[in-house]
Formats: structure tokens, sequence, C-alpha cells
């Protein structure tokens, strides 16, 4: 029987093109993450509020709701879960203004899949960080109380 191979995490992708959402997934899947897909803003919260998802990767133009929109939205409803930003229409402005709103990442279309790898490893490594912060600090936090 064949073993099944451990994935490495769990990114959802927000494209609106088809072709382009379906290729992201394959390309991700072929690296061992599991991918869920969604074609717009509202089906990527409502897939965020079924299942646990460990990196948003979203298209910064998206017909229904933009890219930033969903920046947003993810880290006012899910502050732990990094959001990558993926644009082919990429200004020094919109990248401030996605980072200053919490994406961990953006990146510019074409991406090359080993450069989208590498910024979901390094958010995926940055919320494994947060995460043993947090635990640190509230074993901190048990230690100062009295007995």
């Amino acid at each position: 029987m064949a073993e099944a191979r451990p994935t490495r995490g769990h990114v959802l992708v927000v494209e609106d093109e088809a072709y382009v959402r379906e290729s992201l997934g394959e390309m991700l899947r072929a690296r061992r993450f599991l991918v869920d897909l969604a074609p717009g803003p509202r089906d990527a919260l409502e897939l965020l509020a079924r299942s646990s998802v460990d990196v948003v990767l979203t298209d910064l133009r998206l017909p229904d709701g933009g890219g930033l929109e969903v920046v947003r939205s993810v880290k006012a409803s899910y502050p732990e879960v990094p959001v990558i930003v993926l644009t082919g229409f990429g200004t020094v402005a919109s990248a401030v203004e996605c980072l200053q709103a919490g994406a961990s990442d953006y990146i510019l279309k074409p991406a090359a899949p080993a450069a989208l790898e590498v910024a979901i490893e390094r958010a995926l490594e940055g919320r494994a960080l947060r995460r043993e912060l947090a635990y640190l600090r509230g074993g901190e936090e048990e230690r100062d109380l009295p007995i």
C-alpha cells in the first residue's frame, strides 16, 4: 500500500481567472500543499469560515472586491492567517497599501513557481514563529501567577 505524503500546509487560492486558478492549484498540489480554490472574495471567506487554512494567496484585481479587500477581511477575521497578494498590475503604491493592510508578501505575475513556493514557505514559517511566541508568552504569564 502506498504511503500518503504529508502536506506542507493548506493554501487558499483566490483568483477569478479559471485557467490561472487551476494552474496555481496544480502547481501547489505538485509541491505537496493542500489547496482550496475560490473564484472571488465571497467564496474565499466562506471557505475560511468552514476550514482551517494556513495561507491565502489572492489576486489583486478581482471582480467582486479586490485582493486588498481580501487582505483586510482575512486580517480582521483571521489575523493569524498570512495573505500573499499576486498581481499582474503591480505598482509601488498598491504594494505599499497591501503590505500596510497586513499582506505578508506582494508578488508580480507571472510568478515563477519557485518564487511562490518561497513566499508561501516564508509565510508559513512566520505563522509558526508567531504561534510559538504566543505559546511562550502564555507560559511566562502562567509562571508569574502567585501560588
